[in-house]
């Protein structure tokens, strides 16, 4: 019975189907595809390391959250 239904869905359906979706979307010239050559030109930007992060934290930040836990504490 499954057989069946996909074989009619496959002669009947689907090509009805095909053409409505053909209508809707318009003719095959105004269609925009994705394709290899587009991503190709499509760049993304490079990621550059912030050199003031790496030494912000031991030598800034974690030095006053030091002190200020120290003073707190007093």
């Amino acid at each position: 019975m499954d057989h069946l239904s996909l074989q009619l869905e496959a002669t009947m359906i689907a090509p009805v189907r095909d053409e409505a979706i053909a209508k809707l979307t318009g003719p095959d010239s105004l269609k925009i595809g994705l394709s290899s050559s587009l991503h190709s030109t499509v760049r993304k930007p490079k990621r550059t390391l912030n050199r003031v992060s790496k030494i912000a934290g031991p030598v800034f930040v974690f030095p006053l959250l030091a002190q200020w836990w120290i003073r707190r504490q007093d």
